[in-house]
């Protein structure tokens, strides 16, 4: 209903503005209505298509552990390495 109580009105606010710039900088961008927890309003959600992940993180197997000869190459490894500074600070550069 209306104010006035005649006639009911719809509106949305739930909009973005964007520029043309915008939108040739990034094309592969939409929105996404979310669920409406708390308010009348719904959240919009604006996101990439197709994100740019950047390097893997590394993530290691417990297979490895079966490997032969590999708890001998770790501890080579770390036997090779030098870290200047106390234990707790790396001054890495």
């Amino acid at each position: 209903m209306s104010r006035s109580g005649v006639d009911s009105v719809a509106s949305r606010f739930e909009r973005f503005l964007v520029s043309m710039d915008w939108e040739e900088l990034f094309p592969d961008m939409v929105e996404r209505r979310m669920a409406r927890p708390f308010s009348n309003h719904f959240p919009i959600c604006r996101k990439s298509l197709n994100p740019e992940r950047g390097k893997a993180p590394f993530r290691f197997e417990n297979m490895w552990l079966e490997f032969e000869g590999f708890s001998d190459l770790i501890r080579e490894w770390w036997g090779e390495t030098q870290i200047p500074g106390f234990a707790s600070f790396c001054g890495c550069e």
